[in-house]
C-alpha cells in the first residue's frame, strides 16, 4: 500500500481518477456523496485486502465476483478497478451498485494503473 494524506492537499474523487486513468465505469453509485481517494492498494488475495489496503483507497484487482466488492467495503475503499481486461460477473456489478461502491474496469495491467495513480496521488502534495 501506498498512502499520501496531506490535508491540505486538493481531494481527487472515485469520478476524477476514472476521468484521469482512463477507466471504464462499469457500476457506479446514484447520488451519493463522492469519496476521495487518499492511497492506492493491488492484491489478488481478497482476505488480506481488509487488513492491508486502508479506508479511501483505489483497490486494483484482476479478481471478479461478489468477494471484490466484500473485501473492499470491509477495507473501507473509494473505489474498485477490475484490471487487465478482466469483466465483473454480473454478482459485483450488483453488490457494488447496490452499496454503492464504484466499480471500473481497464485494459491496463495492474502495475501500470498503481504507477499512474501514485503519480495523481503525488501531484496533490506538490
Amino acid at each position: 500500500m501506498w498512502s499520501s494524506a496531506r490535508p491540505d492537499a486538493a481531494a481527487l474523487t472515485a469520478a476524477d481518477f476514472g476521468e484521469r486513468l482512463g477507466l471504464t465505469p462499469l457500476a457506479l453509485p446514484g447520488a451519493s456523496t463522492p469519496r476521495t481517494v487518499k492511497r492506492c492498494y493491488v492484491g489478488d488475495v481478497l482476505s488480506r485486502a481488509p487488513a492491508f489496503a486502508g479506508a479511501d483507497c483505489l483497490f486494483i484487482t484482476v479478481r471478479t465476483g461478489e468477494t471484490v466488492a466484500a473485501a473492499a467495503l470491509l477495507a473501507g475503499a473509494a473505489m474498485v478497478v477490475l484490471a487487465e481486461g478482466q469483466q465483473p460477473l454480473p454478482e459485483l456489478v450488483a453488490r457494488c451498485r447496490s452499496e454503492g461502491l464504484p466499480l471500473y474496469g481497464s485494459e491496463k495491467s495492474a502495475a501500470r494503473l498503481c504507477f499512474e495513480a501514485i503519480s495523481l496521488l503525488e501531484k496533490q502534495e506538490e
